[in-house]
């Protein structure tokens, strides 16, 4: 009882509601409980007035007088059948506008709690801290975003049907309690029988088809991000097939799993049917053994195959719920996991919370300092990044060299606050950077060697995100002019609206990285941090993308990593780094 208890602790944490919201979904699955026992009663009522009026009206007059002699003196009983009958499918009538009004309400809900859940899971993906990134599975986060928010809703929606049908069938067994004890003893019997079984034989095997659903979802979802990832090679390599085993055995397991799921969903309904049929059957012998009126019980059979009718479908869906419950515990247990741990941006709001928010980035970039900087990953002791110490003025053109793996590239990822260092400080104008991390981010744009672009237009590239509200064609012709992307784009029959494709496909590596470049003018960025970002281009078109980064020497900040010194030609400052220790270098032959 106390681990279902956590289970379901742990679902709430995650739903974003009011307590009224909760309150009034108790409420309606109340009503619709009160109704369903409302209209079963009335059909034994209707039934019993059929085979005895008069004990009917008996009742009616013991409960409301004015209203039984009314009907006896001004309507005949053939009248009296149809008035009745009307009642009844007016109640009915009545019960159906409610129950779809009641179940649009509930499955609005918990879609709306998908969908939140999406939002945050989206929220929490790209505001998660780099380290965490970085030691990430990017499967498993899609999976979370695409399926375990769904299973979120579907669970969801299973317990408040959960809740409905229990309270349900609770009011049945009362009223069948109330209509004859033997006869409810019998059907109880057949129906504990078959629901134990069920439960100890096949619902205990849910819970771990949905651990290995969500297994294999997130290795499919794996090798479509890998092959997508490493197309040329594969197809050079000739390793389709090994990335197509993966892909298959994954999606197979998947529908081995759901085929069995399902089918474990849809067997009550089958067996239920025949219960009722026994229990029919079983009554009539029992009333004949122990020489009770058969006409009487004929009475109580219509209440209960009544009751039967309503059960099969209610009896049926509280295992499918629990079923779907069971199901998606894996998922909640994962959601749980990823929405529990701090994003980098709750992070730095609860450190600055504690401190007077600076406003040192209003004002430009005048001076950087980077003091006695030590970083290690996590689990090592391996300083990565020694005790370093450099000092970046405003229109620097600072070069960093070294070898690969020497920490170049994490020591960038410390100057873009993607990484917090053990140990030192980098300071802006005399404040610790990480006193307002997008602040100063707003500041840097970031040229890699892979430039990021987006399935969409050259234009759409270079504003990434500004609406046509807030763009500005002057920004963005200046940014296309001083990039240099002018004749490639008015050689193009769609000019800015071309696409660039997926991952740039369309453009060459120099348009990309000019592309890249004119991002970053556009955006008005101070500081240019470019990592290794022409290592990957032929030597003309390389010594063209330098000579443009040299033009904007004065004007803007430029940090160059580089592991070749003929990128750093025009430094007035080279840093060298060997095994996370950097150093002034004046000596090095450009």
């Amino acid at each position: 009882m106390e681990i279902i208890f956590s289970r379901f602790k742990k679902l709430f944490s995650m739903v974003e509601a009011t307590k009224m919201n909760l309150f009034l979904i108790g409420l309606i699955v109340l009503t619709l409980s009160s109704l369903e026992i409302l209209s079963l009663a009335f059909i034994g009522i209707y039934l019993g007035f059929i085979v005895d009026p008069e004990s009917i009206m008996n009742n009616l007059h013991s409960f409301n007088p004015l209203l039984a002699s009314s009907l006896k003196e001004n309507i005949s009983l053939s009248n009296q059948y149809i008035l009745f009958g009307c009642a009844l499918v007016g109640i009915f009538l009545i019960k159906i506008i409610f129950v779809l009004s009641a179940n649009f309400y509930i499955f609005k809900f918990s879609i709306n709690q998908q969908l939140l859940m999406q939002e945050k899971l989206m929220g929490r993906y790209i505001n998660q801290n780099y380290e965490s990134y970085i030691q990430s599975n990017s499967a498993l986060s899609i999976a979370a975003v695409s399926e375990f928010a769904r299973r979120m809703n579907q669970t969801l929606t299973a317990l408040f049907k959960l809740f409905a049908d229990g309270l349900l069938l609770l009011f049945i067994v009362i009223l069948m309690l109330s209509v004859d004890l033997k006869t409810f003893l019998i059907l109880a019997l057949i129906f504990s029988t078959f629901s134990l079984t069920y439960y100890f034989v096949l619902i205990t095997k849910v819970k771990g088809y949905g651990l290995r659903f969500n297994q294999s979802n997130t290795k499919m979802i794996k090798s479509l991000s890998e092959i997508s990832n490493g197309f040329k090679e594969i197809k050079v390599l000739g390793k389709g097939g090994f990335f197509e085993g993966i892909f298959s055995n994954s999606v197979r397991a998947m529908a081995d799993v759901e085929v069995k799921q399902n089918l474990i969903s849809i067997a009550p309904r089958t067996f239920l049917e025949l219960l009722v049929v026994l229990f029919i059957v079983l009554t009539v012998i029992f009333t004949i053994l122990i020489g009770d009126d058969l006409s009487q019980a004929v009475i109580t059979l219509g209440i209960f195959s009544a009751c039967a009718i309503r059960i099969i479908p209610m009896v049926t869906q509280i295992f499918t719920s629990i079923n779907a419950i069971k199901y998606g515990e894996d998922a909640l247990s994962q959601l749980f996991n990823l929405t529990s741990t701090p994003s980098e941006n709750q992070f730095f709001k609860a450190k600055a919370d504690k401190k007077e928010k600076p406003i040192f980035f209003n004002s430009a970039f005048k001076k950087m300092q980077v003091t006695n900087l030590s970083f290690a990953y996590a689990n090592t002791t391996n300083l990565v990044i020694n005790q370093a110490n450099i000092e970046i003025e405003s229109g620097d053109f600072i070069g960093i060299i070294g070898p690969s793996g020497s920490g170049k590239t994490t020591f960038v990822d410390l100057l873009l606050g993607l990484l917090s260092p053990q140990q030192g400080q980098i300071l802006v104008d005399g404040i610790d950077i990480f006193d307002d991390i997008e602040g100063w981010r707003s500041k840097i744009a970031y040229i890699p060697q892979e430039i990021f672009l987006i399935d969409d237009t050259i234009k759409n590239n270079i504003i990434l995100g500004d609406n046509d509200k807030n763009l500005s064609y002057k920004n963005l012709n200046d940014a296309i002019s001083q990039s240099k992307l002018n004749q490639f784009i008015n050689e193009l029959p769609d000019g800015l609206s071309s696409n660039a494709g997926d991952k740039g496909v369309n453009l060459s590596g120099g348009q990309r990285q000019r592309v890249a470049i004119a991002r970053a003018l556009y955006h008005h960025r101070e500081i240019l941090i470019l990592d290794e970002a022409t290592s990957a281009l032929d030597a003309s078109i390389e010594a063209e993308i330098t000579n443009q980064f040299e033009a904007l020497k004065g004007k803007k900040t430029v940090i160059c990593i580089a592991h070749k010194t003929s990128t750093l030609k025009e430094c007035n400052k080279i840093y060298s780094i060997e095994n996370g220790i950097i150093s002034l270098d004046d000596k090095i032959n450009i």
